[in-house]
């Protein structure tokens, strides 16, 4: 956080093979473990949240009451998706 707001320290990417209807926390926990096994300082002790591409955190489809799953966040999009983990 800086000035209350998210700031992106660096920008990892990894590719993930998961079901279309995962959820939020399953991409959460399968995200974190990928990244832990490509980065060893990521697992001396930080906290992951997974993020909309706007910052804000991936608990139910943006701007909607229903659960997060990838197949709906796809839908909704309408486009291929894209999401970021904040370590």
């Amino acid at each position: 956080m800086e000035d209350g707001e998210l700031k992106v320290i660096r920008v990892m990417t990894v590719s993930l093979k998961v079901t279309e209807t995962i959820g939020a926390n399953g991409l959460l926990q399968k995200g974190s473990k990928t990244m832990v096994k490509f980065d060893n300082e990521l697992a001396s002790g930080g906290c992951f949240t997974l993020l909309y591409p706007d910052r804000t955190e991936v608990k139910n489809l943006s701007g909607s009451i229903e659960a997060f799953s990838l197949n709906r966040y796809q839908e909704e999009l309408g486009k291929p998706y894209a999401l970021d983990m904040l370590v």
